[in-house]
């Protein structure tokens, strides 16, 4: 029986040794240079998500603490899955511990931005033909538009202007195409459209008149006595008015 106890306890001996063994053996690899970029959020904001996954090499199902360092500062630290504003690390390198009971490892991920601009704020508006239309780079019309970008703020460019109706006897529309840049040099994907309407003047004519040759001189026909088109609004409207008997 003592020696059966024996076999039995050194059997176990050898078994926790070896598992010992297997775990020293589990040696983490991290990835280096793991291009990460800014998630796509509903709020705009520039939050980094990282996974363990992303930085270790091979299959991983273990439980892993993340530690990223900027240096020697921290930047952020979770297990498995980390998140940390990247606004103040685009564009650079930062270092990434993992760990894993005694097991760790180092890699590095260079933060990106990649999420474009999009339209935040973009109006058609009216105005009257006596009015200028409003310098495209004038930010301090109340019509100017607005971007939003998670990281950054944008830089709004005009694409484009042209005319889609330029009859000055109709009301003219002015189409603009405007797209913004972000810090990260990311475009607008999709360009955002604003149009200006330049009502024209509503010329009001004189009445019609009936008259016989006989009650009426051709003199007192003049359209200083018969009347002149009104609300013309003159040049600043572009109408210029003449007459033919």
């Amino acid at each position: 029986m003592k020696n059966a106890n024996f076999t039995n306890l050194r059997t176990l001996l050898v078994a926790v040794i070896a598992l010992f063994a297997t775990a020293a053996n589990a040696q983490l690899a991290c990835n280096d240079n793991v291009q990460v970029s800014v998630d796509p959020t509903a709020d705009f904001t520039c939050t980094v998500e990282l996974s363990a996954d992303a930085i270790l090499e091979g299959t991983n199902n273990g439980t892993y603490t993340l530690t990223i360092m900027d240096g020697l500062n921290p930047v952020a630290s979770g297990v498995d899955v980390v998140s940390f504003d990247a606004n103040p690390y685009l564009g650079e390198t930062l270092t990434v511990k993992v760990e894993e009971g005694v097991n760790s490892c180092w890699g590095s991920i260079v933060v990106e931005d990649k999420v474009a601009p999009i339209c935040d704020l973009v109006e058609d508006y009216t105005i009257d033909c006596t009015m200028d239309v409003p310098d495209a780079n004038d930010a301090s019309h109340p019509y100017y538009p607005s971007f939003a970008d998670n990281c950054s703020v944008a830089s709004i460019t005009l694409g484009d202007e042209f005319y889609a109706e330029d009859d000055i006897c109709e009301d003219i529309q002015i189409i603009r195409v405007w797209y913004a840049t972000d810090a990260s040099g990311n475009t607008t994907n999709t360009p955002c459209f604003q149009t200006i309407t330049q009502v024209q003047a509503d010329v009001v004519l004189p009445v019609n008149l009936d008259f016989s040759c006989a009650d009426y001189d051709i003199t007192d026909l003049d359209p200083d006595l018969t009347g002149w088109p009104t609300n013309t609004q003159d040049a600043a409207c572009m109408y210029s008015v003449n007459y033919t008997d």
